[in-house]
């Protein structure tokens, strides 16, 4: 006998159509362009890396990710955002849907829009990392530090090795000029991650900040060991009075 659903002859289901389901995902091109970016970093790694044709398809991929990138202007994102509202009012318990129309907002600089919606994420599953992760990044992007602080530290307590969280944590702690405390979220950010580039850049900046010199120079040495043709790592290791 046929397969059911529900108790209904699968035959006699209608598929939603592609388009359906981005309307009712709320898929935009902006989502598809942060999709590419995931796959184009697994494709770094085994068992990818060597395959036949890898480097064709990497370099396929990299030419369709750049033109979606320069695709993504404010006018564009306001556009999407309405796509994803649409998805919102079809399904307004969504957090995931309430996240992506917030993240969406913020693009489109509807700060106050984008808290709204977030807000509303966190509040319909607060035990969503990302949730709390996506408030606290358009709240610090609105100088609110401290309650950025709070959502951050929510995001770490049910994700501890968030290395995103730890390292956005020290770029505020940076900004409000709390070195020792941006330091010390840098070093969590790499036990996390111990090759993150970025977290080692941050960290070596805050170093030298405090006059750490010899410590900034060694997080700038690893970060050009890393990547050879760092030049702002290069730069940065002179004016902290190491060699080239």
């Amino acid at each position: 006998s046929a397969q059911s659903i529900n108790g209904t002859d699968a035959s006699a289901v209608g598929w939603l159509s592609r388009s359906e389901c981005e309307t009712h995902l709320g898929y935009t091109e902006w989502n598809r362009s942060q999709a590419l970016r995931v796959v184009l970093d697994r494709m770094q790694f085994p068992p990818f890396l060597g395959t036949l044709e890898h480097t064709n398809r990497l370099e396929t991929l990299r030419r369709q990710s750049a033109t979606l990138t320069r695709q993504n202007t404010p006018a564009a994102f306001r556009t999407q955002a309405d796509q994803a509202r649409r998805a919102v009012a079809m399904h307004p318990d969504d957090w995931e849907l309430r996240e992506n129309l917030g993240l969406l907002l913020s693009l489109a600089r509807d700060m106050p829009g984008a808290v709204e919606q977030l807000r509303a994420a966190v509040h319909l599953l607060p035990h969503a990392p990302s949730a709390h992760f996506s408030l606290a990044g358009v709240l610090a992007l609105q100088g609110h530090d401290d309650e950025a602080m709070r959502h951050y530290r929510e995001c770490l307590r049910l994700e501890p090795n968030n290395i995103h969280a730890w390292m956005r944590m020290g770029v505020v702690e940076i900004d409000r000029r709390r070195f020792a405390e941006a330091i010390s979220c840098l070093r969590e950010a790499l036990r996390a991650k111990p090759d993150s580039v970025a977290a080692r850049m941050y960290l070596g900046g805050a170093l030298l900040q405090q006059q750490q010199r010899a410590a900034a120079q060694e997080q700038f040495r690893e970060v050009l060991r890393i990547e050879p043709n760092n030049s702002e790592a290069r730069r940065l290791l002179q004016a902290a009075g190491g060699a080239q």
